[in-house]
């Protein structure tokens, strides 16, 4: 069953055959994204606040944060440092004594930095407001697995005309059946100035494509389909094979009419 998924998959991704014969752009959209496809589906949340988190933690078992006497005692000495090379620039001190009292002032500072930047890791995600801060977050405001990379490609679409995406795609929906997929790969082709006929004609031909590509001589894909499908009977495959060898149906009247030019087939 594996072997015959992974040689039907094998022949699918000819996709690219399909829409770059007919001069379409193939755009890579982003996996990571910050946009809901018109709310397609729910989101995998895409984050290294909680690895971050865990790591604070950890770091604050192994070495507590200081108390709020510790950063006050080393404001003190930062204060009792900056006093002593005041003194000694009023008295007119040599060179070398007061970089050596500025040297050590800077060390107090850089101490006391230390201790305030501890002093404010907390434990947990960073919230704000009583919401989580994603200001935080690796990108600095949230980020998902993309559910579609339609918003992509309808830009592109705009600036230079027919287009498509092939890639990954993410669904977060609670439903562990096999009509559901956490992780798929889809198909998306975008074109302009197109009206209804032509995008039938654009999956009437794309869907011919599909099926001569499934005909027995290749990979035996077709075979792994009527065995799995239907084991007694091999008429699928047979119906193929025909319908992958004929024009695509037209229908009659305004759909014969599709015309079909190099700078785009389907408009």
């Amino acid at each position: 069953m594996i072997s015959a998924v992974a040689r039907i998959r094998n022949a699918l991704v000819y996709a690219h055959t399909f829409f770059q014969k007919h001069s379409f752009l193939y755009i890579h959209t982003p996996i990571v994204t910050t946009s809901d496809c018109d709310g397609a589906g729910e989101m995998f949340r895409f984050t290294t606040m909680i690895s971050d988190a865990e790591k604070v933690e950890k770091e604050l078992i192994k070495n507590p944060p200081p108390s709020e006497a510790d950063v006050e005692a080393a404001k003190a000495v930062v204060k009792e440092k900056g006093e002593a090379v005041a003194q000694l620039k009023s008295a007119k001190a040599g060179k070398a004594e007061i970089t050596a009292s500025v040297a050590e002032l800077n060390k107090a500072k850089e101490n006391l930095s230390r201790l305030e930047q501890r002093s404010k890791l907390k434990p947990g995600i960073p919230q704000k407001d009583g919401k989580i801060d994603y200001s935080q977050n690796f990108f600095t405001r949230q980020a998902f697995l993309t559910v579609s990379g339609q918003l992509q490609v309808e830009t592109y679409a705009c600036a230079v005309s027919s287009v498509y995406t092939f890639g990954p795609t993410f669904r977060a929906e609670h439903s562990h059946t096999s009509r559901h997929l956490a992780e798929f790969w889809m198909v998306e082709p975008e074109i302009v100035f197109a009206d209804l006929k032509g995008y039938i004609l654009l999956v009437l031909d794309r869907k011919q494509g599909i099926l001569k590509i499934m005909e027995p001589k290749d990979y035996g894909v077709a075979w792994d389909i009527t065995s799995y499908s239907n084991p007694s009977s091999l008429s699928l495959c047979s119906n193929r094979r025909s319908i992958g060898d004929q024009p695509c149906p037209r229908g009659s009247g305004w759909l014969q009419e599709g015309q079909r030019t190099p700078e785009g087939p389907y408009r």
